[in-house]
């Protein structure tokens, strides 16, 4: 981890800053998140989270019928850490 570090902080850092610009341009009750429970809709809830300053932001859950068990626990599990939904 201690090789990729710069790149990892660099690369965070631009999806940050990219989340930050829009928010000047929307409310926060205007902007969601598509959480499909997966690792990359996790890391992206994770950094709008860090670059607004709140977990408010609404997560949108959309049950295909078709997800495993394991992902509609996780979700249970992430819902009750976030405050809205």
């Amino acid at each position: 981890m201690a090789a990729n570090a710069d790149r990892y902080n660099c690369i965070t850092e631009e999806a940050i800053n990219f989340v930050q610009n829009y928010r000047d341009k929307y409310e926060i009750d205007d902007m969601m998140v598509s959480f499909s429970g997966g690792k990359d809709s996790t890391v992206t809830s994770h950094i709008v989270n860090r670059a607004l300053g709140t977990n408010k932001v609404l997560h949108i859950f959309g049950d295909t019928t078709l997800e495993f068990p394991y992902t509609l626990e996780y979700r249970k599990r992430f819902n009750k850490k976030m405050s809205y939904w």
